[in-house]
């Protein structure tokens, strides 16, 4: 059993015994006291009726006593707010991949790289999906999420094989210039709202995490940039339970003291949604960096779990109903020994 305040027991608990102790020693001083008068009644003490009467006494004090003890812990677990811990297993439907892919110019380099660990991972598949957003200064849906693994293996084919701005004239044709990380976010944000929540939603999003513009309608970058746009994109997937795993380039390598800008911004993002950063050193850790990926969702849908808090006052409320009528019932007792 669990409680929700630990400390309101703890304190109502140790409070309890204080006013325990200090009522028992009241009591041993009032009968220290009185026993001088307790003395001269011996006489009436012998008596089989007061032997009688003075056992009922002692068992209903000690019934009355017993059940207000039991009244106060009663309460304070009450008021503590007890709870059932319940951890079950996820019955997971699958998983959903929305690769986000950055599209602008110190990007093309890992198309290639991408395109052929895809192509290599495919076949690993089974009821997951995977769709295609490409973005630049704007993102474009060039795939939509699917299990029709001929078509997946068609589109990263293309991208293995083909010319990177060829590759990108085809399948995000129209995207402008620019690097509006918000706009990939955003668009599979909406493209993946109406997943059942029992299937495993993921973006995979690769960048260098530079943001060059400010808002879609910026596409030449002269407005001021806003980074916190890009956050509230990724919030935007965290209320859906969508998480972020982002594969981080080095890009230009915009330096501040030992730290890319453009990486503390995919930590921000990945962090808001619950997901990960994993560093791309050059096009040729792309294969390994996927498998590393692909391999951590796997063991984190095996042994995914769900611990589940349920509030649970009603056994600590019929308990205080039960021990208050007890010391009702025994305060208002009478002692009768019968007759002598």
């Amino acid at each position: 059993m669990a409680v929700k305040y630990p400390i309101v027991l703890l304190f109502g608990l140790i409070g309890l015994a204080t006013l325990s102790l200090g009522l028992m020693t009241y009591q041993y001083r009032q009968r220290q006291r009185l026993a001088p008068g307790v003395a001269q009644l011996k006489r009436i003490k012998d008596t089989a009726r007061f032997k009688r009467l003075r056992r009922q006494q002692n068992i209903f004090k000690l019934i009355r006593s017993l059940s207000f003890v039991g009244l106060c812990v009663a309460l304070l677990f009450v008021a503590s707010r007890p709870v059932s811990v319940q951890t079950t297993t996820r019955d997971n439907k699958g998983l959903d991949v929305m690769m986000v892919l950055d599209a602008s110019g110190s990007m093309k380099e890992y198309f290639q790289p991408l395109g052929a660990s895809l192509k290599e991972l495919i076949g690993r598949f089974k009821t997951d999906r995977l769709g295609l957003i490409i973005f630049s200064g704007e993102a474009q849906q060039s795939l939509p999420l699917t299990d029709d693994y001929t078509e997946l293996a068609e589109v990263s084919t293309a991208m293995a094989t083909k010319d990177p701005t060829q590759f990108r004239n085809e399948y995000a044709y129209g995207v402008a210039g620019g690097t509006d990380i918000s706009s990939g976010l955003y668009l599979a944000s909406i493209k993946m709202a109406n997943i059942p929540a029992e299937r495993t939603k993921i973006v995979l999003l690769m960048s260098d995490g530079e943001q060059t513009t400010s808002t879609k309608d910026d596409p030449s970058g002269t407005a001021p940039i806003d980074e916190e746009i890009v956050v509230r994109a990724a919030n935007s997937l965290a209320k859906k339970n969508i998480r972020v795993i982002a594969l981080a380039t080095p890009g230009d390598q915009i330096a501040y003291g030992n730290e890319r800008q453009g990486r503390a911004l995919l930590e921000r993002v990945a962090s808001a949604t619950n997901g990960k950063v994993y560093d791309v050193a050059s096009p040729g850790a792309t294969r390994e960096v996927f498998n590393t990926i692909n391999t951590s969702l796997r063991t984190d849908l095996a042994g995914d779990t769900v611990t589940t808090q349920y509030e649970t006052p009603w056994f600590w409320l019929t308990v205080t109903i039960f021990m208050l009528g007890a010391f009702l019932l025994s305060s208002a007792m009478r002692y009768d020994g019968g007759s002598s």
